[in-house]
């Protein structure tokens, strides 16, 4: 069996506070309009769309993470199924 592939979380833990950053700059200085601000929301939101860009390409290099939502719930379903169907079986082995 394959050994799992482990989750790097640098990049998912990055996120949080370069959000928190970028929220801090657009409302400490709302209505500001100067080009050193302008420059550093720029800067900020470079910067987060490259942190979800990172965070993206990990989720979707684990097991399944090239599934969309419907064919993950489909596979969900399945392996429930088939959950069920190994239980009531051992369960029949026991009686």
């Amino acid at each position: 069996m394959a050994e799992p592939t482990a989750l790097r979380t640098d990049a998912f833990e990055k996120l949080l506070p370069t959000i928190v950053d970028t929220v801090e700059l657009t409302q400490r200085h709302a209505g500001e309009n100067s080009l050193q601000h302008r420059q550093a929301v720029v800067q900020l939101a470079n910067q987060l769309k490259e942190r979800f860009s990172e965070a993206k390409k990990i989720a979707q290099s684990l097991p399944g993470g090239d599934l969309s939502i419907e064919q993950q719930d489909a596979l969900i379903e399945l392996l429930e199924r088939f959950r069920d169907e190994r239980m009531s079986v051992a369960l029949s082995f026991e009686t």
